[in-house]
């Protein structure tokens, strides 16, 4: 899935490409979807934050984890997405 935009992910132009896209298959699709890094080298933070961090909060971490699942994610990727989130989330926190 994510291999379509390149094997480095790396500005948030594509991460709101990608959200676009995983947005309207969340909406289209009633089950899981899977998020595939196959192909995929590395992302960054800025990619991370426009797909996985802002997801997070506008569909909320539960629904986020009942609605994806992960596959070909290497421990770097999963690394950045995971902080991505938690980053997105402590921010949100803040302002309450």
């Amino acid at each position: 899935m994510f291999n379509r935009w390149g094997e480095a992910l790396l500005t948030r132009s594509l991460g709101k490409s990608a959200s676009r896209e995983l947005r309207g298959l969340l909406i289209e699709n009633s089950g899981k979807i899977v998020l595939d890094f196959d192909g995929v080298d590395i992302i960054n933070n800025a990619f991370a934050d426009e797909v996985f961090g802002k997801l997070s909060i506008d569909i909320g971490l539960p629904e986020l984890k009942k609605r994806t699942t992960f596959r070909n994610v290497n421990p770097f990727i999963e690394t950045v997405i995971k902080s991505a989130i938690n980053e997105r989330l402590a921010e949100v926190a803040m302002r309450k």
